[in-house]
């Protein structure tokens, strides 16, 4: 993949966490809406950092579930997105 690609990939995935995050905030899952941006920014500093390191890598679905916060795992009792939109 592209170092391109890699940064278009990390756009995506910033843009997808920014928005899940402000469907949290309008279901009121402030827990939720914050780990949400937490992985925005991270995706976010991919990008920054990206613009001087050619060594650009875009984190796997694996790793970064890993590392995502535990807020983000399923939780019971937790309503789904589609009940927030």
């Amino acid at each position: 993949m592209s170092t391109l690609s890699r940064r278009d990939r990390a756009r995506q995935q910033a843009h997808m966490w920014q928005r899940l995050a402000e469907q949290c905030r309008r279901c009121g899952d402030h827990d939720l809406e914050h780990d949400a941006r937490m992985l925005a920014r991270r995706y976010q500093r991919l990008i920054e950092d990206d613009m001087s390191d050619a060594s650009f890598t875009t984190p796997t679905t694996e790793s970064c579930s890993n590392r995502a916060p535990a807020s983000l795992s399923q939780r019971s009792g937790h309503r789904s997105l589609r009940e927030c939109v």
